[in-house]
């Protein structure tokens, strides 16, 4: 029984997609096809040898004659990720079957090795088929490196630019692709396909060093600047506006913190607030307090007790609390702006 719930266990996990949003999925890039693994005693003995680690069990697999036997080793090689099993996760990058093909990108993809984007890409340029090229894209976006970054940016097919750029992106923030990479990036955000911008704004909002992308600040600025209210890649540039200590911005984000129409948005706005020094930042942040959001209501209160205490801001936190004693969510982080000033009453 134990072994039947497994095996059921893993039939779901192989055929769920993976979230499309940024940051979210790191899973194969599409559904698996049904392989018969219910009534196919070979494959049900595949899986229990991913369960039980067992390299040399699914190595021997992948020589199977049937695709469905080598599709299937080599997505369990996926979830063991053992370097010693890259040799023959390689080979099927050429295999005849294109299920074959997309499950060894993605083992290839979950598994620490030398040169592995270069050799994802190889298999990429000369790839026909779309699933298995957004499979590859997908293990590019953990096993990139500067050369395959490089090569990355040069391909124009249609068809899977968002998950291109989606790969790029990763590459960006793990240190590949260099200022040149950044300039790609930045050369999207305003892209007519909401999911490129979106993919294409995300690395700006999410690097811990915007140092690296500090000659994109004005490419940054403009495309939020023409960006509509409800687009999703707003959320990602007003974040990176604040990560990289835009004083100028503090009047554009405070529109953005007004205005936008998801609240994801107005959330970001407010850290990005947060994280800037000047007092013409607190209008916004109190009038965010009244936010139809929680989420908002909250990020605009820890944005404020992250500042230097102010009197003015500790009146508006004070009456804040005394009239909506209900909205208990940021009641902390407006405790705390009244501590601050040696007054911890409401």
């Amino acid at each position: 029984m134990r072994t039947c719930l497994a095996l059921l266990a893993l039939v779901a996990l192989a055929c769920a997609p993976p979230d499309p949003r940024p940051g979210r999925g790191e899973g194969p890039p599409a559904h698996r096809p049904a392989d018969g693994l219910l009534s196919d005693t070979v494959l049900q003995r595949v899986v229990e040898q991913g369960l039980a680690r067992d390299t040399e069990g699914l190595l021997l697999a992948l020589h199977d004659p049937r695709p469905r036997v080598r599709a299937r080793a080599a997505f369990a090689l996926g979830s063991v990720q053992d370097p010693e099993a890259l040799e023959g996760l390689i080979a099927l990058l050429r295999d005849g079957h294109p299920g074959v093909r997309a499950d060894a990108a993605f083992a290839v993809g979950q598994t620490e090795g030398e040169g592995l984007g270069s050799t994802l890409f190889d298999a990429f340029k000369v790839e026909w088929v779309p699933e298995v090229r957004q499979a590859q894209l997908h293990a590019m976006a953990r096993r990139c490196d500067q050369t395959a970054a490089r090569r990355l940016r040069s391909v124009e097919v249609v068809g899977i630019q968002a998950t291109l750029t989606r790969t790029l992106a990763r590459c960006a923030l793990d240190g590949f692709g260099g200022e040149e990479g950044w300039a790609f990036l930045a050369g999207r955000l305003s892209h007519e396909d909401p999911e490129i911008r979106e993919w294409a704004a995300y690395p700006f909002g999410r690097s811990s060093e915007p140092e690296v992308w500090a000659r994109e600040l004005e490419a940054v600025r403009k495309a939020l600047d023409a960006a509509d209210p409800r687009d999703p890649a707003a959320m990602h540039l007003v974040r990176a506006l604040g990560r990289a200590g835009d004083r100028e911005s503090i009047p554009r984000l405070a529109w953005w913190l007004r205005r936008a129409r998801l609240w994801p948005i107005r959330a970001n706005a407010a850290e990005a607030l947060g994280a800037l020094d000047g007092p013409d930042r607190y209008a916004p942040l109190l009038e965010a307090l009244a936010d139809p959001s929680v989420h908002v209501r909250v990020q605009a209160a820890e944005a404020l007790a992250s500042s230097p205490p102010d009197q003015d801001v500790a009146r508006a936190a004070r009456a804040r609390l005394q009239e909506h004693p209900e909205d208990t969510a940021p009641a902390g982080a407006l405790l705390e702006i009244l501590a601050g000033q040696g007054d911890a009453g409401t």
